[in-house]
């Protein structure tokens, strides 16, 4: 279960559906099993081909998806791109162990909505969560100025 705050709406507890793509086992395990322990629906691919697959017949029920950036075959922005390119808006949180200011400006120019360097903690992750949902949401409600 997910506390967000949003600008100045009231606080509510989300669940999402979560997907998330490494090709390293234990990354998807680990990341799994902290998200799960937030109350969320946890997906786990172990690559962008299958994890873009799976976008393609998913009827809009996953809410995030967070991804590796280094993956064989297709990297993190890569896929970010592939995702954009089917017209499809669901946030995407890119972590990588490379943080690096060019891959950081790939990826906002891809139309990444949220990055984490690793390591990184729970309490870090799902803080990027919460911003990532929060700015998604302001971005398709924007409020009337008063």
């Amino acid at each position: 279960m997910q506390t967000i705050f949003l600008g100045m709406k009231a606080a509510f507890n989300i669940y999402m559906k979560i997907m998330v793509v490494d090709d390293e086992i234990l990354s998807v395990v680990s990341l799994a099993r902290g998200l799960r322990s937030k109350g969320h629906q946890v997906l786990t691919v172990q690559s962008a081909h299958d994890a873009l697959a799976t976008i393609a017949s998913d009827d809009g029920s996953i809410d995030l998806i967070v991804t590796d950036y280094q993956m064989p075959e297709m990297n993190g922005i890569d896929f970010l791109r592939n995702i954009r390119h089917e017209k499809k808006r669901i946030p995407v949180i890119l972590i990588t162990a490379l943080a690096d200011q060019k891959i950081m400006v790939a990826a906002v120019k891809a139309g990444c909505d949220g990055f984490l360097a690793k390591p990184f903690n729970l309490d870090e992750l799902s803080w990027e969560i919460e911003k990532v949902i929060a700015l998604s949401d302001s971005s398709r409600n924007p409020q009337d100025p008063e």
